[in-house]
């Protein structure tokens, strides 16, 4: 029985089984060996669990419970997990055998951090390979704080991805987990809350592949029926004072982008009336011909709104 280990690995699962192998091998094969991996299958209709208990580590456990969504698996995961730091890795992806070393080098740098990240690849399902290149830090080999998180995003999209942080448990439970229910955004959404409140640690050595090549990835265009938890978080933030010209500019321009996004795939999924309700709350100059005109297209039929999109590229 493991007393404590300094890195949990949570692994939510739902009809994975032809790609938890690679998750879990990759796993497992660290060069850090001081973890332990909790897979949560989340009432998966396959072989998925099976696949699990073919491995007999004595450091993998594996949690069964109806389907309540990822984030309900990856919170179940983190209540039970027995480390200080807790790495997520979805089931469809995988770690560089030094993933969990880059990570350890940033507690071990970086104490006071909310969260530790390691640059990621994406392999697209033809085996194309991505490697994002984040903006608003220093270049390749550095690794340290992140200078302002919201301006790295805003102006160069994700630094963290799901598969390749870690975040102590203690700061994990205080900013109050991935919000349940949340179809969409919920991992940045909390990525976001803890960065308004603690530095973000980051390394440029590549840790993990996010794969696009699982079956049941969310993929087209996506539905809400709430409003995006972040958006709550950082209208509270802004209106604190505590946030200084510059980082407040940052803050409200992720926010907007966000959004912009979101309003969009809505309008697509024929959630045209939700979608207003988020165009609504964009308040930047950046996008503001593209709120009037995504306004506009929520109001035509679906039909002729997706030709008109298709046409203009």
């Amino acid at each position: 029985m493991i007393d404590q280990v300094r890195f949990s690995v949570v692994i939510p699962l739902y009809n994975k089984e032809v790609h938890i192998g690679r998750a879990l091998d990759s796993v497992l094969g660290q060069l850090l060996r001081d973890f332990e991996v909790i897979v949560v299958d989340d009432g998966s209709t396959d072989s998925s669990a099976a696949r699990v208990l073919e491995y007999s580590d004595q450091r993998l456990r594996l949690i069964r419970q109806k389907n309540g969504g990822v984030s309900a698996a990856r919170n179940r995961g983190v209540a039970e997990a027995l480390g200080t730091h807790i790495a997520f890795l979805d089931a469809d992806d995988a770690w560089e055998p030094c993933h969990l070393e880059i990570l350890n080098g940033l507690v071990e740098r970086f104490p006071t951090a909310g969260a530790y990240g390691s640059a990621f690849r994406i392999i697209e399902a033809n085996g194309n390979v991505i490697n994002p290149t984040p903006v608003g830090m220093p270049a390749p080999p550095w690794e340290g704080i992140v200078p302002d998180y919201f301006k790295s995003v805003a102006l160069g999209g994700p630094i963290i991805n799901s598969s390749a942080v870690c975040v102590p448990k203690r700061i994990f439970q205080s900013a109050g987990g991935f919000v349940e229910g949340e179809k969409y955004g919920e991992d940045t959404s909390l990525w976001g809350r803890i960065a308004l409140h603690f530095p973000i640690a980051f390394s440029h050595r590549t840790g993990a592949s996010y794969h696009r090549d699982a079956s049941n990835r969310t993929c087209g265009s996506h539905r809400q029926e709430r409003e995006w938890s972040f958006v709550a978080a950082a209208g509270e933030a802004m209106e604190s004072g505590r946030l200084d010209g510059e980082a407040r500019h940052y803050l409200r321009l992720y926010l907007d982008n966000s959004l912009m996004r979101m309003a969009t795939d809505n309008v697509l999924a024929g959630n045209a009336r939700f979608a207003r309700d988020l165009l609504a709350k964009i308040h930047g100059r950046r996008h503001f011909r593209r709120k009037i005109a995504w306004t506009v297209l929520s109001r035509m039929p679906l039909r002729i709104t997706k030709f008109l999109v298709k046409v203009a590229g």
